[in-house]
């Protein structure tokens, strides 16, 4: 294993179309320095890593952006940037062009907590959660946002499906995402209830395939046992790669799912 030392606390890694890993972190106090509070508008560290050298750069982006993720043909950052010193939700999702530039917002001030945001491979399209106030606590939806048009669409999941994950598939014409009822989830987490371990269930979670809209929906998946963090998928094409994309379709799924 190659460890990825640039001086901060990460907090998030992903593997670029371009063979680089890029993530963010959080400036550690230098010594000397005594602790003080995360600030979010100027402490985030933006790095590279190119595995085949080994050696790490820090990007030269300002302190208040994290990236999330870049565009298959390198001229954009997917990133979230934040617009108040403290840990919070004030923050918004928009695209930096990597070669500098204005940001292009995504999303409206006030909205709560964008997330697991990624580019389709094909760099058409976006997909991830938005949240949204119901019965006192956040529920994510399943979005996808147009590139070209800017516009943003729901993805159709099961109802009252709490989705905590979601990828593209490598030919961007289908998506897979990771669900719970919300029922499960608030009986399982007490969530407005003292805490009752006793009471305490295993998380039940569906990996569904879907088109982007959510239609031509398959569950393939069902996990028991561990809770999932977030999927992808990876094409296994068995060494025939002239056939592969053939391959994807809703009556065989040569895919392999890989969760956490």
């Amino acid at each position: 294993p190659q460890q990825i030392d640039v001086g901060i606390c990460q907090c998030r890694a992903f593997w670029g179309a371009d063979g680089l890993v890029y993530g963010h972190g959080l400036r550690l106090p230098e010594k000397g320095e005594s602790e003080r509070p995360v600030d979010m508008t100027k402490d985030f560290v933006n790095w590279s890593f190119d595995p085949r050298t080994g050696k790490a750069t820090v990007l030269k982006l300002s302190g208040d952006v994290s990236i999330l993720d870049r565009s298959p043909d390198g001229k954009a950052f997917l990133v979230l940037k934040y617009e108040i010193p403290h840990v919070g939700s004030n923050y918004r999702l928009g695209l930096l062009p990597a070669d500098g530039g204005d940001l292009v917002w995504l999303s409206k001030p006030g909205e709560s907590t964008p997330s697991e945001w990624r580019f389709s491979p094909d760099g058409q399209s976006l997909l991830g959660s938005m949240y949204r106030v119901a019965g006192g606590d956040l529920f994510p939806e399943l979005v996808v946002i147009d590139l070209k048009s800017k516009t943003r669409s729901a993805v159709t999941v099961p109802k009252e499906a709490r989705v905590s994950g979601s990828c593209w598939s490598p030919d961007s014409k289908r998506l897979a995402y990771i669900w719970e009822s919300e029922a499960a989830y608030q009986e399982r987490t007490n969530r407005f209830g003292p805490a009752n371990p006793e009471r305490e269930k295993k998380p039940v979670y569906t990996v569904t395939v879907a088109k982007p809209d959510g239609s031509d929906a398959k569950n393939v998946f069902t996990e028991a046992d561990y809770f999932y963090g977030s999927i992808d998928w990876v094409l296994v094409n068995d060494g025939k790669k002239e056939n592969a994309m053939e391959k994807l379709s809703p009556e065989k799924e040569p895919f392999t799912a890989w969760g956490k």
